[in-house]
């Protein structure tokens, strides 16, 4: 899955289920809290906040970008989806090794 924008970087995060979103919250406290307590959850989810309150609708906050799932990863460098294939023979999709097609144990 490509994508073009943030836009579609969001739809495709939605699409496999690492996406949550917070309407409502207040911009103050709210959002920080939130966003941290996602942060430290097991499989951490980007959040999206809308309707954020004192704000203008349309505008948004997304967190949770910078720490990604495997999946979130391969999204955001344009790499397939089905990185399982990789996990098997190779640790790191990104080494040399891997994408001289050898998947060997990166060194």
């Amino acid at each position: 899955m490509h994508y073009r924008d943030l836009r579609g970087w969001i739809e495709g995060v939605e699409s496999f289920g690492e996406l949550r979103v917070v309407e409502g919250a207040d911009w103050n406290q709210e959002i920080g809290a939130v966003a941290e307590v996602a942060a430290r959850s097991e499989r951490p989810p980007a959040v999206l906040f809308d309707r954020i309150k004192d704000y203008p609708a349309g505008r948004r906050v997304l967190t949770g970008i910078h720490n990604p799932t495997l999946k979130r990863q391969c999204l955001t460098n344009h790499l397939p989806l089905d990185y399982a294939r990789l996990i098997g023979s190779c640790f790191c999709p990104y080494c040399t090794c891997c994408v001289a097609g050898n998947c060997a144990p990166c060194p």
